[in-house]
């Protein structure tokens, strides 16, 4: 079940970005489950209230819905293989970030975090150290 959400959100959220840019995605949702201000699981972490877009859009969360040619399924099997590839635990890409955004985007949290670089077209996050 943990590939599964965690494919899929990977999916969801990065599925236009490089292999590197998915496995970054997913590191951050793995960081959260090991984080004790986030749930412990990688369902729970992607299915959070408020956390990531994709899941909070009010349109479909099943990868397959938007699987419309070749590309699109390649970036599905390259997002249930950097899932796998996360859950290994062998990812080191962004070791403590909690959270990221599109370059296109400009939440209001990422003034309050540490910036620890960007992927593809993300940038990634952890909190302050206090």
């Amino acid at each position: 079940v943990s590939l599964l959400c965690l494919a899929t959100a990977i999916f969801l959220e990065a599925r236009g970005e490089p292999y590197d840019g998915k496995l970054a995605v997913g590191q951050v949702i793995v960081n959260r489950t090991e984080n004790e201000k986030f749930p412990d699981t990688v369902c729970e972490v992607v299915y959070e209230d408020d956390q990531f877009a994709t899941t909070m859009d009010g349109i479909s969360d099943n990868p397959l819905d938007y699987v419309e040619n070749e590309k699109d399924l390649e970036s599905y099997l390259d997002s249930v293989l950097a899932a796998t590839e996360v859950l290994s635990g062998t990812v080191d890409l962004v070791p403590t970030s909690t959270h990221f955004h599109a370059i296109s985007a400009s939440p209001w949290w990422s003034q309050k975090l540490e910036r620890d670089g960007r992927i593809g077209n993300h940038i990634f996050y952890t909190e302050a150290s206090s």
